[in-house]
């Protein structure tokens, strides 16, 4: 007696084969993303104790693929005090093999209205830098999706000035 023939089943098997090595070989390993300088800061008040807070990055992305960084969540600290929590506002996407200019929208919620006044005096850039932060970064390149949480540090060494 034959063996009854399923093409669909094999159809289906093949398709499947050629759907994990097409998939698996989007995963490639990914080069290093450079932040190099903050080229500019704008701020404006939003109301209450609201800051919005637009970085232009100078970033170099050695990748075929582009970078979607789409949340981020920071909580601030200055000598020891809590000052902000910090959200990143919309999607930031950086293009594959590019070196340029990226502006990145930041949410500011200080603690106090005071808070935020003794932070709109500093003046010196050190000041800026022993700022501590902790929170996390959801970033997607090609088909890996990963949340990078960020230990409690000085601001000066997460981001290159």
């Amino acid at each position: 007696m034959a063996k009854r023939e399923r093409p669909l089943v094999h159809i289906f098997h093949v398709a499947l084969v050629l759907l994990l090595c097409f998939g698996g070989a989007g995963c490639v390993p990914k080069r290093a993303i450079y932040v190099k300088d903050t080229k500019k800061i704008e701020v404006a008040p939003m109301g209450g104790s609201t800051v919005l807070v637009r970085l232009a990055l100078y970033v170099e992305n050695h990748n075929p693929r582009s970078l979607e960084i789409r949340d981020g969540d920071f909580l601030s600290w200055r000598k020891g005090n809590e000052l902000a929590r910090i959200r990143l506002q919309e999607v930031v996407t950086v293009g594959a093999n590019s070196a340029d200019t990226v502006w990145v929208p930041l949410e500011v919620r200080f603690a106090s209205v005071g808070k935020m006044l003794s932070f709109a005096l500093m003046g010196e850039m050190d000041d800026w830098r022993n700022i501590e932060v902790e929170g996390y970064v959801k970033a997607r390149y090609g088909c890996t999706r990963k949340k990078i949480k960020i230990t409690r540090r000085k601001i000066g060494d997460v981001i290159v000035w």
